[in-house]
């Protein structure tokens, strides 16, 4: 498996394994979103080592929600600080299997503590880079988008991709939770979107929601 790794700005990198693993997003040096299933550590090495940094550079992770896709590589952090929903905070601790879809995954996540639970309009700073976190629920119950206004981006772990919406039919979800958490979004002034799987929507992200969304309202 070879990692996908691409530049978005001069703070943040997307590195995509492919498959069932999520993408995940290097902000600056010490920060990441969101960790893969963690089943594919070769690639992750290999990432890695083409973007010059250690595990033990990661000093902080946020989780854009709980499931095992986009959790399971916290075994790999285990000194960065994890920054969550209390949905999915709750859920880590538990070390649930159910929630986390683990199992699907052939996966095992072990109880770990989060640093924060994050609410909804909470502010995470990286620098001079300013993060607002936004509770989406719909594809899970603890799913949270990051904004960063000043570049107009959002990272939308498993809410919104370039062609679909997350799933709503698995544990957690809930079609009119997302058609609300979409609502919330498209009064947003978003340009670029970095999903949780797939392709980058690089341009004209505002529109975009609000064709996935009148597409919803119309089935």
């Amino acid at each position: 498996m070879k990692p996908k790794i691409k530049k978005i700005n001069n703070y943040i990198t997307l590195v995509s394994l492919g498959g069932v693993d999520s993408n995940f997003y290097l902000l600056g040096r010490r920060m990441i979103v969101d960790t893969t299933t963690g089943l594919h550590k070769k690639a992750l090495d290999v990432a890695s080592r083409q973007l010059d940094i250690t595990e033990g550079d990661i000093t902080t992770v946020i989780l854009t929600h709980e499931h095992f896709d986009h959790l399971g590589g916290l075994e790999l952090f285990r000194n960065a600080k994890v920054l969550a929903s209390e949905q999915t905070a709750k859920v880590l601790e538990s070390a649930d299997e159910k929630k986390s879809y683990a199992m699907f995954f052939n996966g095992k996540i072990s109880s770990r503590k989060t640093a924060a639970c994050l609410k909804d309009k909470d502010t995470v700073r990286m620098g001079d880079t300013v993060i607002e976190i936004i509770h989406t629920p719909g594809h899970s119950e603890g799913s949270i988008c990051l904004y960063i206004k000043k570049d107009k981006i959002l990272i939308s772990g498993d809410t919104i991709f370039a062609d679909s919406i997350g799933r709503v039919d698995l544990l957690g979800g809930d079609e009119k939770e997302m058609i609300e958490s979409l609502e919330k979004l498209e009064n947003l002034e978003i340009e670029m979107i970095l999903p949780g799987h797939g392709e980058i929507i690089e341009k004209e992200g505002t529109k975009h929601i609000k064709n996935i969304l009148d597409n919803l309202k119309s089935i």
